[in-house]
């Protein structure tokens, strides 16, 4: 409900009346200390929130775009570190796959040396064994 200006100017009246000019004064200081123009209306709090969300619209879209251009970037650079990291890994199983092929052809060549000293250790077994009867 509304307060009239008659209703405001009466109750100020019997304020001064009671407590007196000066007392009224410093009264109506505490309660409204900057005045009655400076008094935000439920229209001037709409229009503030108003412009305070288009503020922050905007403010929120423009870190949206910075945010995208910096994910773009990094994806950018992790997509060319990944690639990089493709590449040497084709080339590290080469290198495995050259290593294995280096091992395989060692171990046969031992496996070979083995089993031709084997063999020649049994014929020297069988050598010495069947010498006495010959000789």
């Amino acid at each position: 409900m509304a307060v009239t200006e008659v209703e405001r100017h009466s109750l100020v009246q019997g304020l001064i009346d009671t407590l007196g000019e000066e007392r009224t004064e410093i009264l109506m200081k505490c309660i409204l200390p900057e005045g009655w123009d400076q008094l935000a209306t439920k229209q001037d709090v709409e229009l503030a929130g108003e412009r305070l969300r288009a503020e922050f619209g905007e403010k929120f879209g423009e870190l949206r775009g910075e945010f995208n251009e910096k994910f773009g970037e990094l994806h950018g650079e992790f997509g060319e570190k990944f690639g990089e990291l493709r590449g040497e890994f084709g080339e590290l199983r080469g290198e495995v796959k050259e290593l294995k092929g280096y091992i395989d052809s060692a171990l046969a060549k031992q496996t070979r040396i083995y089993l031709l000293a084997m063999v020649g250790f049994v014929i020297m077994v069988w050598a010495s064994a069947l010498a006495p009867q010959f000789f």
